[in-house]
């Protein structure tokens, strides 16, 4: 039972919660909510009642990652000691605890590589949905999920679902295209296989369409990770082979493509961060006001959740009415300290390092899939975090960096096979 409410957190994840939720206590309980503190009630009483300890702590390739998460929560919470706004401080916090439970829920109910391959299954549907909620809206112009502010969305024809605004559907976008490659390659049914190579193409058409420009270049930085990463490796050679031999057939077909796909990628990855004013300048200025919260609380951060009362009161460089820093990085280290930061890119680096591993020495195409996919959707996000004004709500992400951490610490396959042999469980 556990095993399939942790693929209904996967499914639900990108729900929003203004969306499909109920108001409990003060706080809106999504589904996705709701899975997570019923499957963490679940998970302690079967440690007191069933003596079965909480074992994901113990030394495994994704012991530091988890370790990590723990400690971020932790310092979160010791920031109360100089926050300055409390709800914002809560509502860090809040997410932050879920996306910790996410961790330590996936990492001990995902066991094996097909687990992740069936959880990448259930987040394809939501993908799908998306999808076609996103066509539904450039052909149109009626947006189902939006109460105010679409007039902008209407004239330009832009893609946004249920995900607020056009950066966090275009993050969605970019990592849904990797989350798919894995769905294409291991399944053997042909007719699911086209499915998903035409929700690749659409989910590649939508990003663009956003006009996200840190997304769009995010992803072409992580087709570039794939593409090299595919090369050195002879069962996903084939594929992608067949892949770009498919693309130059319909490109000698329809040229004007060509064109068209240059136009778009060049209108929208223009940067003008030399400017005095416009968004580029903002959020050059914001940052430099970022950096001036750090040095001013001694490397420590403003706390979680803190950086817009500073943006509001504190800032020396015009930002207007622009809080939220809109760098997922700067974000992690104005917010939270030097300390933190500096444990998060190693936890970045080492998570990146492990599904590179994996990705070299296995023989197992599910286990290569995976992991390739991760990487290139951990490249692509490099620079694609940074176009959302932030992403510590973004509920679906936690549960993709729970996926990877899960399964950072499944054993390679040939051992894991054992493992699960020994278990009694069919492959």
């Amino acid at each position: 039972m556990a095993k399939k409410i942790v693929y209904m957190i996967a499914l639900t994840s990108s729900i929003g919660a203004s969306i499909l939720s109920i108001e409990l206590a003060g706080v809106q309980l999504s589904i996705f909510r709701g899975f997570v503190i019923l499957l963490t009630i679940y998970m302690l009483l079967e440690v007191l009642l069933n003596y079965k300890p909480i074992v994901v702590f113990r030394k495994k390739e994704n012991s530091y990652s988890i370790i990590f998460m723990f400690i971020w929560v932790a310092y979160a919470i010791m920031t109360l000691a100089w926050v300055k706004d409390y709800s914002g401080w809560l509502r860090s916090v809040y997410f932050l605890v879920l996306g910790f439970l996410a961790v330590v829920i996936f990492s001990r109910y995902l066991k094996s590589n097909y687990d992740i391959l069936k959880t990448f299954k259930f987040l394809s549907i939501m993908i799908y949905f998306h999808n076609i909620m996103g066509w539904y809206e450039i052909t149109t112009g009626n947006y189902i999920f939006l109460n105010d502010s679409i007039q902008k969305y209407v004239n330009y024809k832009l893609p946004v679902s249920m995900f607020s605004n056009t950066n966090n559907f275009a993050t969605f976008m970019l990592f849904s295209v990797f989350i798919l490659y894995v769905c294409v390659y291991n399944s053997k049914k042909l007719s699911y296989k086209i499915l998903n190579i035409g929700f690749i193409l659409s989910s590649s058409y939508l990003l663009v369409m956003t006009g996200s420009r840190a997304n769009i270049l995010g992803f072409i930085m992580a087709l570039s990770a794939f593409v090299f990463l595919a090369l050195k490796n002879k069962r996903v050679r084939r594929g992608l082979l067949f892949v770009l031999g498919l693309a130059f057939f319909i490109l000698v077909i329809k040229p004007e493509y060509i064109v068209s796909f240059y136009s778009l990628i060049d209108e929208n990855l223009t940067f003008r961060f030399a400017a005095q004013i416009g968004s580029d300048a903002t959020r050059i200025n914001l940052i430099k006001n970022g950096m001036i919260f750090l040095l001013s609380t001694f490397g420590f951060g403003t706390g979680a959740g803190n950086i817009e009362i500073w943006m509001a009161n504190y800032s020396k460089y015009f930002v207007g009415d622009i809080l939220n820093i809109h760098n997922w990085w700067f974000e992690i280290l104005v917010g939270y300290g030097i300390i933190i930061f500096i444990m998060y890119m190693w936890f970045y680096i080492r998570l990146f390092n492990s599904m590179y591993r994996k990705y070299k020495k296995s023989s197992n195409k599910i286990e290569i899939t995976i992991s390739l996919a991760i990487m290139s959707s951990m490249v692509g996000y490099i620079v694609g975090s940074v176009s959302s004004s932030s992403n510590i709500s973004s509920e679906w992400l936690w549960v993709f960096w729970a996926i990877a951490i899960a399964f950072q610490g499944i054993p390679k396959f040939s051992e894991n096979k054992i493992i699960r042999q020994q278990e009694g469980e069919e492959y």
